[in-house]
C-alpha cells in the first residue's frame, strides 16, 4: 500500500503573518531612519545658517576695526531698516611736531597747527600715498545738538565750510584736507609729506597721528529684500547716505550681498567716551525653511584718534 507524503510549505494563514511582521518591522525602520535623516537635514540647514551669520558679522567686525576713530554713524534709510557707514582707514604714520637739532635730514619740517602748512617730515615708516587719499589728524567727530556735523570739528564737515567761531576750532581749519589737495613726498630723503595745497588742521593729536583716508564704506540692512548688503567706494557727505537708488551710494564702485535670508537686522552704535570704547551691536536673524538663527555680536570701536 503506498503512503503520500505530505508536501513541506506554508499556509496562507502563515503567510500572511509573515508578511504583516515584515510590514511592521519596515515601518518601524523607516520611521527610525527617516527621523534620522529629518535630524539630520535640519541640523545641516541650522548649521548652514550659524555659518552664514558668523561670516557675516565677523566681515562687518574686521571692517569696522579699520573704521577712522569717530567716523562710525547709524540711521534708518529709505528702502531699508538700517544703514551702518564708516570712513576706513588706508594707512597711517606719526608727523613731526618739534623741530630736531639739524643732525637729520628735513627735521625741521614741523607740522604747524596754527597756519595753513603745506609739508611736514613723517617719522618712522612712510604710508602707501593714493592718487585721491586724503589726511586726516585727530577726528572728534563732533555733532551739534541735531547730530549735524560741527564744520571744521568732524571730518563729514566740508572742509570748505569754515567754523563760524574762531575760538575752537580756529577759523577755517578742519581735521581732514579737502579733496583735490594731491599729496606727495619730497625732502632730502623723500621723508617729507607735501601738499597740494596749504591746509590748517583744526587739533593736535596726543600720539602724532595721522590718517590716510578717501571714501567711504557701508552695510545696509535690507530686510524687505532679506539681505545685507556692502557698498563701498563712494563719497562721503555731511548727511549720512540712506538711499540706495540715489548718490552717493548709487555711485558706489563696489556693491555686493553680505547675506541672504535675513528676517531681522539691527545696528545699534553707543559712541565712547573718554573713559570707554564706543560699543557696536549688531542684532541678525537668519532663517530657511522653517529653521531660525539669532546671533547677537558686540563689537569695541577704538574710539580714540
Amino acid at each position: 500500500m503506498m503512503r503520500f507524503k505530505p508536501a513541506n510549505g506554508f499556509t496562507l494563514i502563515e503567510l500572511v503573518i509573515v508578511i504583516t511582521i515584515a510590514g511592521i518591522v519596515a515601518v518601524l525602520a523607516a520611521t527610525m531612519i527617516g527621523n534620522q535623516m529629518t535630524a539630520f537635514v535640519d541640523l545641516s540647514r541650522r548649521a548652514v545658517l550659524v555659518d552664514q551669520a558668523e561670516t557675516a558679522v565677523r566681515q562687518i567686525s574686521r571692517d569696522v576695526r579699520h573704521a577712522l576713530p569717530n567716523s562710525l554713524r547709524v540711521t534708518g534709510g529709505v528702502g531699508a531698516d538700517q544703514y551702518l557707514e564708516f570712513i576706513p582707514i588706508k594707512d597711517a604714520g606719526r608727523y613731526r611736531l618739534l623741530a630736531g637739532d639739524g643732525a637729520v635730514n628735513d627735521d625741521d619740517k614741523v607740522l604747524d597747527f596754527s597756519t595753513q602748512d603745506t609739508d611736514f617730515q613723517v617719522l618712522g615708516r612712510l604710508p602707501v600715498i593714493g592718487a585721491d587719499d586724503r589726511l586726516v589728524i585727530y577726528n572728534i567727530g563732533q555733532v551739534d545738538a541735531f547730530d549735524n556735523p560741527v564744520n571744521g570739528a568732524n571730518v563729514y564737515a566740508d572742509p570748505a565750510d569754515n567754523p563760524a567761531s574762531s575760538a575752537v576750532p580756529v577759523l577755517g581749519s578742519h581735521v581732514i584736507s579737502g579733496a583735490g589737495n594731491a599729496l606727495s613726498y619730497t625732502g632730502t630723503d623723500s621723508n617729507v609729506m607735501t601738499l597740494n595745497t596749504g591746509h590748517q588742521f583744526a587739533f593736535q593729536s596726543p600720539q602724532k597721528r595721522f590718517y590716510l583716508v578717501d571714501q567711504a564704506m557701508s552695510y545696509i540692512c535690507d530686510v524687505s529684500q532679506e539681505t545685507i548688503w556692502r557698498y563701498q567706494d563712494y563719497d562721503f557727505e555731511a548727511a549720512q547716505a540712506n538711499d540706495l537708488s540715489n548718490p552717493p551710494l548709487s555711485g558706489a564702485s563696489v556693491k555686493s550681498q553680505l547675506v541672504e535670508n535675513v528676517t531681522e537686522c539691527d545696528f545699534t552704535y553707543e559712541p565712547g567716551n573718554a573713559q570707554r570704547s564706543g560699543l557696536l551691536t549688531i542684532t541678525l536673524t537668519v532663517a530657511d525653511d522653517g529653521e531660525r538663527v539669532r546671533l547677537v555680536h558686540q563689537i569695541h570701536v577704538d574710539n580714540a584718534p
